[in-house]
């Protein structure tokens, strides 16, 4: 009877564990929705930008009237990840590459930080660079600005 005891108590803790997990990603989703004003920064460079967050796991990355389509997930309680391909253009609209930006943030508040490597590549594919970036923002609304990306 003994022999029973363990069985029914990991499959209880992997219950819990179960449960908890989704409720942590949940937590993340309700308290990240929204839209957010942010300083990027990289080495040698700083800029404005404005990410919306929407409940279906969509982001858009707004910067100098460009848009730019991108995914997030909740990672724990208050922490997140996001993905973004920002394509780059020059003045006349042709294509120069494009960024692959891969941020890992926690939120607190109205505020989040995040870090990751963000890779940029040439209009023909090949790897051009891969920066440390970092955003600082802070919440402008608890609703996306706009329509998705």
């Amino acid at each position: 009877m003994n022999k029973t005891w363990p069985t029914v108590a990991a499959a209880a803790a992997l219950s819990f564990v179960a449960l908890v997990a989704p409720a942590h990603a949940a937590a993340a989703a309700s308290g990240t929705v929204g839209s957010w004003r942010a300083t990027v920064t990289r080495p040698g460079a700083t800029e404005n930008i404005t990410l919306d967050f929407y409940a279906d796991g969509r982001v858009c990355l707004e910067v100098d009237g460009g848009k730019s389509p991108g995914w997030w997930h909740g990672t724990g309680h208050q922490t997140f990840n996001y993905k973004i391909k920002e394509n780059m253009f020059d003045p006349s609209g042709n294509l120069l590459g494009w960024v692959k930006i891969d941020q890992d943030a926690v939120r607190s508040g109205t505020a989040f930080t995040s870090q990751g490597i963000s890779r940029v590549y040439n209009p023909d594919g090949t790897l051009r660079d891969s920066v440390h970036v970092t955003v600082d923002a802070t919440r402008q609304s608890g609703h996306p600005s706009g329509t998705p990306c």
